[in-house]
């Protein structure tokens, strides 16, 4: 089984250079993906239309797994917003995220941004006091979980954010808090069919009324929220992912 998780290479919001090496990796990604196809016993993509952008529209479906979720308690005046991932990319939000928390911060939201990164990757530009940058993986994202409110991903809509399941969406299940996403078809849909939290448009005011909902939603509702993202993430574990991989394989 091949599992073709992304296809970046085909989208050009997705292209951080124009180098030779990256038109030709982009060049040679249909005929890799067929090669691949020719070789293997089934093809396997996280969504659709995915299946469709490559070229296979008869793929199996294999969304990501999610790690086992942990349960770290939020702490009383938790404020925080976690974005993890490249903040540099227009295409994954950051940047508007940063303007919609400075205009929920304007209308008197007390919320602040931690935003987990690598080297490299922080957002361009002023940072305000309010916006923390972090490096962190695995138990050093848990050992921030008591500050946080919420997890987001603010990625705009757009031809590849529309078709893509985020990896980091299952992380972010995992993590037991609410999840505040952008209308991207795929991530709005696992984010609804758990209801593990609020679903917006990307434009920054939206982001910030989203934030602004977040922060006002009782304790009540925010453990239901992250009740529901750690029992998502308890159903997309890696083992139920496993035993699909045997199906598709006929090995069940």
């Amino acid at each position: 089984l091949t599992y073709v998780r992304d296809a970046y290479q085909l989208f050009p919001e997705y292209r951080t250079s124009r180098s030779l090496k990256s038109r030709l990796a982009s060049a040679a990604f249909r005929p890799m993906i067929r090669a691949l196809r020719a070789v293997s016993t089934r093809l396997a993509t996280p969504t659709e239309g995915l299946a469709r952008a490559i070229g296979v529209p008869d793929a199996a479906l294999l969304p990501p797994g999610a790690p086992a979720p942990v349960d770290v308690a939020r702490a009383p005046g938790a404020d925080a917003l976690l974005f993890v991932g490249d903040a540099r990319l227009p295409a994954h939000g950051a940047d508007r995220l940063i303007r919609a928390v400075g205009m929920a911060r304007e209308r008197g939201v007390a919320v602040t941004l931690t935003v987990v990164c690598r080297p490299g990757q922080e957002p361009p530009g002023h940072r305000p006091d309010w916006l923390e940058i972090r490096r962190a993986e695995g138990n050093e994202i848990h050992a921030l979980l008591p500050q946080v409110l919420a997890t987001v991903i603010p990625r705009p809509r757009g031809p590849y954010n529309n078709l893509a399941l985020p990896i980091k969406l299952f992380d972010y299940l995992s993590y037991g808090r609410p999840l505040l996403v952008t209308e991207c078809a795929e991530q709005a849909r696992v984010v609804r069919d758990a209801d593990a939290g609020v679903v917006t448009g990307a434009d920054p005011r939206e982001l910030a009324d989203a934030i602004a909902r977040l922060v006002s939603a009782g304790g009540a509702q925010l453990d239901r929220w992250s009740a529901n993202a750690r029992r998502a993430a308890t159903e997309a574990s890696w083992a139920d992912r496993a035993t699909r991989i045997l199906e598709l394989l006929g090995r069940r």
